[in-house]
């Protein structure tokens, strides 16, 4: 599953991994004012960015959710982490569906979100660690 990236490609990862960063951080300022339809928008587009980073360093453009979804498995399958797939979908789909549909409360919001942050770490442990892999192979990008 290893794919060697050349310097767009590295440049459009670390714009995608930033834009999640200052998604999560709007999360947070509405989980913090208790708007939790907004926070649920700003949550789900630091995990969407965060996958789409990934999907880039496999040459992957996830430009659909049922790309998103799929790609999500197959990461999940690939490091042999069945939360991460579990996790998507018992919480990043509902909290995707709350920004539509603005049904969850404070408690389930809570529930979701914090499963929510435990994906975005994971992922984004793998991305760096996956990153890493590409910088200590010696590889110009």
């Amino acid at each position: 599953m290893t794919q060697l990236l050349n310097g767009h490609t590295k440049e459009e990862i670390l714009k995608r991994k930033k834009l999640a960063d200052l998604y999560y951080d709007n999360y947070r300022k509405y989980k913090n004012e208790g708007k939790y339809q907004k926070a649920s928008e700003f949550l789900w587009g630091a995990l969407n960015n965060l996958i789409y980073a990934l999907g880039l360093l496999y040459d992957e453009k996830l430009t659909s959710h049922k790309k998103i979804k799929g790609f999500v498995s197959d990461i999940s399958s690939h490091f042999h982490k069945p939360e991460i797939a579990r996790l998507f979908a018992e919480s990043a789909e509902i909290l995707h569906a709350n920004f539509y549909h603005d049904f969850l409360d404070e408690d389930s919001f809570k529930i979701h979100s914090e499963n929510m942050e435990k994906l975005l770490n994971e992922l984004t442990s793998i991305l760096f660690k996956e990153l890493e892999k590409r910088d200590s192979a010696g590889r110009d990008y």
